[in-house]
């Protein structure tokens, strides 16, 4: 079965390209290592987010996330959720 789910090796069409197969895992590599980074950015952003409004309390906090970055209610309540890994950042 696991034949089945491998890619064909594709002959190289010019002389030095990489083969398909190998490109594919080399991006993929890469796009995981990104993805790592994303994640540990978006738990980042959520701690400043919490960090904020334990300060500043919830009004000047909404009035803060709104005038700074457009955010509404829902998306910095959302960035919070973020600073413990939960939600569908912690799945990437």
């Amino acid at each position: 079965m696991s034949d089945l789910l491998a890619l064909p090796e594709v002959p190289m069409a010019v002389s030095g390209e990489v083969p398909e197969a190998e490109f594919l895992a080399e991006k993929a590599g890469a796009i995981r290592a990104l993805a790592k980074n994303v994640v540990r950015d978006v738990i980042e952003i959520g701690r400043h987010l919490s960090e904020t409004k334990d300060r500043v309390g919830h009004g000047k906090y909404l009035q803060w996330i709104e005038r700074e970055f457009e955010w509404s209610h829902a998306a910095g309540a959302q960035g919070r959720e973020h600073r413990k890994g939960g939600s569908s950042v912690g799945r990437v």
